[in-house]
């Protein structure tokens, strides 16, 4: 079983490319022995399940990442906003809030 939770990309890449190869090696052998070549499945998962599940995480990955860079240049921002700026800034959200 493959674990996504906290993965970075690269891991992703090397876990398709050994399903991709299992894949192959699958469908040659089912060939070589005369057999119907039956989908292939990992962990009662297709290839394409298993695509679409890396997409996914790497698409939460980038998210992540852009989500920790703005919360960074907001913290910079609020840094150089002087306390009274704050205070109007957290009514008008307040007052947003309210419509």
């Amino acid at each position: 079983m493959i674990n996504l939770a906290g993965s970075a990309p690269q891991p992703l890449v090397e876990a398709l490319s050994y399903l991709l190869e299992k894949e192959l090696l699958h469908k040659e052998a089912a060939e070589r022995l005369g057999l119907e070549v039956k989908p292939f499945v990992w962990d009662n998962y297709s290839i394409n399940d298993w695509q679409a599940d890396f997409k996914k995480r790497v698409e939460v990955l980038a998210w992540e990442e852009k989500k920790a860079r703005l919360d960074e240049t907001k913290k910079k921002l609020n840094s150089l906003v002087s306390e009274e700026a704050k205070t109007e800034m957290e009514l008008a959200d307040i007052e947003n809030s309210l419509r």
